[in-house]
């Protein structure tokens, strides 16, 4: 069944609509899909995209509240839309929400508009469903969208194929001088917001940032509690490009779903409890040829 969704309702500011489509998502049959990846690709121009990353306590909800402050106070005619991903409970698969929680002042806000979703176990910190969360965002006429990952640590980078700006929240008691120095999201920040400042070691974590980190990756020293937001707007935000390269990681994160897929249905099609040989690993390979080929047509 094709959920009916008026993109053009979205496109003129229409929020219950907005909130009618976000809310299918899940139930989104392939139809469904293709009618929204059509209408994405019409777009003559999509918002700007923010990405927010840190570990849990790193401040990132805090920093949300600034930048919401910030901008209205800056613009009020502004549009800012928000999509906090929370974590799922691994048994039972609900989410405390906790992040809509602590943006409450800006329930009544016409500006603002706030979206929680769980990340439904996904490994990544983000959500199965965000390449349609993002595609039916950006038909709304905000200014910029911005997409908080759940809690991780530095291997979570997966937020910045789907951003045109990556920010780090960074807690100064994360660590060791070494842990500063590691790969990961330290690498692929656009901008890094030492949280905390009012600790006696912000400041020499912030040196070794600048020291060992990439030239073009901002830095800044805040305490996100008691700081006025003015740094927000001393960010260098990249503003959004035409929409080919969210397009072009979109097909490549579905062609890979789709093999994936693919490789299940396989692996359930022929079922064996003969050990793994050479003979037994040739002959699944070539029977996996087969069946891919025929998938393919």
């Amino acid at each position: 069944m094709t959920s009916e969704i008026d993109y053009k309702k979205i496109s003129k500011g229409d929020k219950k609509e907005l909130r009618s489509a976000l809310t299918k998502v899940e139930s989104f049959s392939a139809k469904d899909e293709e009618l929204l990846w059509a209408s994405f690709l019409k777009l003559k121009k999509r918002p700007t995209l923010l990405g927010i990353v840190g570990t849990p306590g790193a401040g990132k909800s805090s920093f949300l509240n600034q930048l919401i402050s910030y901008n209205r106070s800056k613009k009020p005619t502004s549009q800012l839309g928000m999509l906090l991903i929370d974590p799922s409970n691994p048994d039972g698969g609900g989410a405390l929400l906790g992040d809509r929680v602590r943006l409450k002042k800006f329930f009544l806000d016409d500006g603002v508009y706030i979206r929680s979703v769980s990340n439904k176990g996904d490994v990544s910190g983000l959500t199965p469903h965000l390449d349609k969360y993002i595609m039916i965002l950006s038909h709304f006429p905000f200014d910029t969208v911005t997409i908080e990952s759940v809690g991780g640590g530095q291997s979570t980078t997966y937020l910045r194929d789907y951003v045109d700006n990556l920010i780090l929240l960074y807690d100064p008691n994360s660590g060791d001088g070494i842990q500063h120095l590691k790969s990961g999201v330290l690498d692929v920040a656009d901008c890094i917001v030492v949280s905390k400042a009012d600790l006696f070691n912000t400041k020499s974590i912030s040196n070794s940032l600048y020291e060992w980190g990439s030239k073009h990756t901002q830095i800044f020293d805040v305490d996100l509690l008691n700081g006025e937001p003015d740094f927000i707007g001393k960010i260098n935000l990249k503003k959004s490009k035409d929409s080919q390269s969210f397009q072009l990681g979109y097909l490549k994160r579905r062609l890979t779903k789709e093999l994936h897929n693919v490789i299940d249905e396989f692996s359930n099609s022929y079922p064996s409890k003969t050990p793994l040989t050479e003979d037994s690993y040739r002959l699944y390979w070539e029977k996996f040829s087969t069946f891919f080929q025929e998938k393919s047509k």
